[in-house]
Order: structure tokens, then sequence, then C-alpha cells
């Protein structure tokens, strides 16, 4: 076929996927956890959360580089999360 492009897009390796489901100010939320290799074993860990208030889902999404992560950094994230004021 001829005057067909194509686009080599990068492919994240995902590794460690866990999803967890919590209670934030009373409502359903789901936290996903993984390391996303960007780029040349750049890796970041990423904390996602998923408050479902029924009608909607709000998302927060967190990333830091894995070599500069801390394991109380999931405390500080859910805290940012627990702030969502939902009228």
């Amino acid at each position: 076929v001829t005057g067909v492009q194509t686009c080599a897009l990068p492919i994240n390796k995902i590794k460690d996927y866990k999803i967890n489901d919590i209670t934030i100010n009373g409502k359903k939320t789901y936290v996903v956890q993984y390391l996303i290799n960007v780029s040349d074993n750049n890796w970041y860990r990423s904390y996602e959360y998923f408050v479902d208030d029924g009608e909607e889902f709000y998302r927060f999404s967190f990333f830091i580089k894995n070599v500069n992560f801390k394991e109380m950094y999931g405390a500080v994230f859910e805290s940012i999360v627990e702030t969502l004021k939902i009228r």
C-alpha cells in the first residue's frame, strides 16, 4: 500500500498492578497502583483514585519517579483525595 504513514508510538510497560476498594468520606473509592516504565528504564509509581458518588466518578492521579518514592506518599495522596467535597 502506498501513501500510508505509520506512527511508532512508544509502548509503556506496566508491572505490579493492583486495585483495591476503600471508603473515603463515605464514598466507595477504587485505588489503582502500578509501576510504569515511560522510557529507558525510567519507572514511575502511580496511585490513581476513582471516587464513586453514585452518578459520576472523580479521578485523582499521582505519579512519582520510583527511585524517589517513599511509603509515606501513599498516606499523603490519600489525604489529598480526602479533601474532595461533593455538593
